[in-house]
């Protein structure tokens, strides 16, 4: 019996890790969070003791009967191979799999046909499910990404207010409260911000989105930039695909509806829609944790997922 089965989803971004068991039909049982859980910022070591003390939250001693992890990083190298053997090891009986955090935001599409998925959180990236392959168009780390993520917004807005700081370009709205965030000026921040890390620069991210919305031209012209390198992203998935796919979007700048208005603005150029599911990432993990142990219904799941676990975006 489905419902008899404990399963655990894990959805692992750049910022905060999500934990979900629940039964084979959806019914959640319990919640839990951690930090960063991409094996390429702390390591594979520091990774799976984090997920093991997670999944202790959850289940105590008892191992549950299958875990399916979806982790940001894990399609780099044997990233998901490593992480896969350590959770196989110290769970004997669990069926585990190990994706990346994309896998995730795919099995939260209406069909679990052909479809694509865009991530626009810490980091991005797109990815296309075709005949039952993947294809990958970005999603390779922060460093050499360009568009479409916080790190990538919070970077801008804070090279703005170096270049505003030195005159190179007008102060405005957005400047100003990155050095109110900052407590100081850029300048003497730096070694602040470098220090932070990775987290802390995307988290002027939202300040950016807000600063655009109200009308600030630097940040208007760094969000714009932004949603265009997801154009031409999404443009090279149409090509990988054939046709035009359901685009599934997530992370946590879909949470603006500014963001997204603009974004879906750009990609009807292409004929694409955007369908932003009801529950977050953390339900496609939960989904395809269930399928390692048996068949389901995706609209039963669905419904007691949400009746369960109302705050699922949060």
């Amino acid at each position: 019996m489905m419902d008899k089965k404990r399963i655990v989803g894990i959805d692992a971004g750049g910022t905060k890790t999500e934990f979900v068991l629940c039964n084979g039909e959806g019914a959640v049982y319990k919640r839990t969070l951690r930090g960063t859980g991409n094996p390429n910022d702390i390591g594979i070591d520091p990774c799976v003791d984090m997920l093991f003390d997670g999944i202790f939250e959850l289940c105590g001693k008892d191992a549950p009967d299958a875990i399916f992890a979806g982790i940001s990083g894990a399609g780099s190298g044997d990233n998901a191979a490593r992480i896969a053997e350590a959770l196989r090891a110290r769970y004997s009986g669990t069926t585990v799999e190990v994706s990346n955090d994309a896998t995730n935001l795919l099995a939260s599409g209406k069909s679990d046909g052909d479809s694509a998925a865009l991530i626009c959180g810490t980091g991005t990236a797109l990815f296309v499910q075709r005949d039952g392959k993947e294809h990958r168009v970005g999603g390779w780390g922060y460093l050499f990404d360009r568009g479409g993520s916080a790190y990538d917004l919070g970077r801008d807005a804070i090279r703005a207010t170096l270049a505003s700081e030195e005159g190179l370009i007008p102060e405005g709205q957005l400047c100003r409260l990155v050095r109110e965030k900052l407590g100081n000026s850029a300048h003497v921040s730096l070694a602040d911000i470098y220090k932070n890390g990775k987290a802390y620069i995307a988290s002027f991210a939202r300040m950016t989105v807000e600063c655009a919305e109200s009308g600030d031209e630097t940040a208007v012209a760094i969000v714009k930039d932004s949603i265009s390198a997801l154009g031409r992203r999404v443009e090279k998935a149409i090509e990988l695909y054939g046709e035009n796919p359901e685009l599934i979007c997530g992370g946590g700048l879909f949470n603006s509806s500014y963001f997204s208005s603009l974004l879906s603005a750009e990609l009807e150029k292409y004929g694409v829609y955007i369908y932003i599911p009801e529950h977050s990432q953390i339900f496609g993990a939960c989904v395809r944790a269930a399928k390692l142990v048996g068949s389901i219904d995706k609209g039963i799941f669905a419904e007691n997922f949400r009746n369960t676990m109302p705050n699922s975006k949060n």
